[in-house]
Parts: C-alpha cells; sequence; structure tokens
C-alpha cells in the first residue's frame, strides 16, 4: 500500500503541476507530506490498537485512505490536496503500516517474523510492478482525477485486509500464550493514589510515566533501536524520492512515459527478488535483520549514483 500510494503519485505529479500551475518541487514536497504525516502519526498507532484492535483500527484507516483520494480527485487547489493527502491517507495509511506489522510479530518469532515480512512486502513489489502501467492507463482515459477516484476504491480493500487480521493470543492467568507475563496494574493505581496524597507536581509526573509506557519510550535507551532507525530513515528518504520525482525527471530530459514505466517494473523486480532473498537468510539464520538491513544502506546510495549517471547523459542528447 505505501509504495502503491507513493509511486501512484509521483506518476500524476506533471498531471498535478500542470492543473494548479505550480511548481514541481511545490507538488512534490505536498506528496511528500503522506510519508512525513505517516512517520509522525506512527507513535499513536499502538495505543490505538490496544484500545480498539488492530482488526478495527485497520479497516478504518482503510475508509480514511478511501476518503483521502476522493477528496484529493475535488480539490481545487493545491491547499486542499496537501490537507487531504496528511489528515486523511496519511493518517490511513500510517494506522495500517503499524498495525498490521505488530500483528505479524504478535504470532512469530524473529525468524519467523522475518519471513512473513518477506511475502508480505512481496505485494508492494507485485504493486509496483502492475500498478505503473495501471495507473499510466488511469491517466489518459479518465485524467488524474478519475484515477484518483480509482486509486480510492483501490485503497478502500484495506478495510477488508483488516477485517481478516487475527487476534492476538488470548491470555491465560497471568501470563499470554506466547509466554510474557504481564504486568500488574493494581500497583500503579496504589501509585497513583500516593502521587495525589502527595501533590499535584508528582501526580502529573505520574501521567508522564504512564504516557511514556503507552508509547514505548523506553526504546529511546535502546543503541540497536538507534541504528536501526538510521537505516530505515537513509533508505526511506531515497527511496521516497525516487517513488515521487523518477518519473517527473525522466519525462523531463525526453524520457517517455512508457519508457519510465519500463524502468520502474524492472525496479520492482529487483526489490520483488532482494527482498526475498533477504528474509530467507534471516530465516535459515544465514544472516540477521541488521546486517541485512546494512547491506540496503550501503547499496542504496551506490545505485542511486549510477541511475544519475544513466539519466545525465539522455539530458545531453535531448
Amino acid at each position: 500500500m505505501n509504495s502503491m500510494i507513493l509511486k501512484s503519485l509521483g506518476i500524476l505529479l506533471v498531471s498535478v503541476v500542470e492543473e494548479f500551475e505550480t511548481d514541481t518541487w511545490v507538488t512534490g514536497t505536498v506528496f511528500s507530506l503522506v510519508e512525513c504525516g505517516r512517520d509522525i502519526c506512527a507513535p499513536l498507532a499502538g495505543p490505538l490498537g490496544r484500545r480498539l484492535s488492530p482488526r478495527a483500527v485497520v479497516m478504518v484507516a482503510g475508509g480514511l485512505v478511501c476518503l483521502g483520494f476522493v477528496t484529493t480527485s475535488v480539490s481545487s487547489n493545491i491547499l486542499q490536496v496537501a490537507l487531504s493527502l496528511t489528515l486523511l491517507i496519511a493518517i490511513g495509511q500510517c494506522l495500517a503500516n503499524v498495525l498490521t506489522r505488530s500483528s505479524l510479530g504478535e504470532h512469530y518469532d524473529v525468524n519467523g517474523f522475518a519471513l512473513a515480512s518477506g511475502i508480505a512486502r512481496t505485494g508492494s513489489s507485485i504493486g509496483l510492478v502492475c500498478l505503473p502501467s495501471l495507473v499510466q492507463l488511469f491517466l489518459n482515459t479518465y485524467g488524474w482525477r478519475g484515477a484518483m477516484l480509482i486509486l480510492g476504491s483501490i485503497g478502500a480493500h484495506l478495510a477488508l485486509s483488516g477485517a481478516l487480521l487475527i487476534p492476538p493470543p488470548k491470555e491465560t492467568g497471568n501470563r499470554t500464550t506466547g509466554g510474557y507475563q504481564l504486568l500488574s496494574h493494581t500497583s500503579h493505581k496504589h501509585e497513583a493514589e500516593n502521587y495525589v496524597n502527595y501533590s499535584i507536581l508528582a501526580f502529573l509526573r505520574y501521567i508522564c510515566m504512564k504516557m511514556g509506557g503507552a508509547l514505548d519510550l523506553s526504546l529511546m535507551k535502546n543503541l540497536d533501536f538507534w541504528t536501526i532507525t538510521l537505516i530505515v530513515v537513509t533508505i526511506r528518504f531515497s527511496q521516497s524520492a525516487w517513488y515521487i520525482y523518477f518519473v517527473p525527471r525522466a519525462v523531463a530530459i525526453g524520457v517517455s512515459n512508457e519508457e519510465a514505466t519500463i524502468i520502474v517494473t524492472i525496479a520492482a523486480l529487483v526489490q520483488l527478488v532482494s527482498g526475498i532473498l533477504g528474509s530467507g537468510l534471516v530465516y535459515t539464520g544465514r544472516g540477521t535483520s541488521t546486517s541485512i538491513m546494512a547491506a540496503g544502506f550501503m547499496t542504496t546510495p551506490e545505485v542511486t549514483t549510477q541511475l544519475s549517471s544513466f539519466l545525465e547523459p539522455s539530458k545531453q542528447r535531448h
């Protein structure tokens, strides 16, 4: 779903720029707000999932994504497009992305989760293989507004995917079926009463502690967490820029939309193969998730450089 949204917006970027007579960088920045909004709202997905259940939240997320595309299709200026993308599509994408991954983690160990994630990622690669040609067809046939409506109907299927989520293992006694012991909440209640009786400042401290526990801020003290965060942010930065700006850049230097679509399809096939290989290595114990991500971290700049050198000579020829 993530790659579908960004890549589709990238293909429609040129038409949106011409419609609203804005600069490419302005519209590209608006489209990138989907990624920014998704990441900023991500810490809220966990508490919502625990309160309302991942199944219900993901189903609502599908409705938000659909509504976001529909409202974008009827926008009359770039500001309305930005609001629709940020407030609807980004939030819906955020909730679905976080809670579907956490649901996988509740049912698999480390190796099984790597394999399940790799299989799930094949959907992203298959989407990149199929969607560019489809979105280009929608654009040529119905215009960018009609294409947005069709993308909204595709995004609505996320609600059906949410309905298929299996609830987490039921609790048995003081332990879950996964073997993790539950924390008692009675001590927190007594602690809250003591804080109230002691002073307002101490009670506010208790509230902050509860909020920190809900958002799981203890991860901030983990070095491995920051290492993985750096890798993911770097890869996402270059990947998102490629999703949004590749087609407009290719068209600007003389490459046809059809040729740009073929290049995107080839890249999607490479992503599909690499995702399967990476998850297989982790599942068989021949590599760790951190080492696989580090390899991608080192490979991404090289691929970007080679792609840039491929496109620059084309500019000179045309």
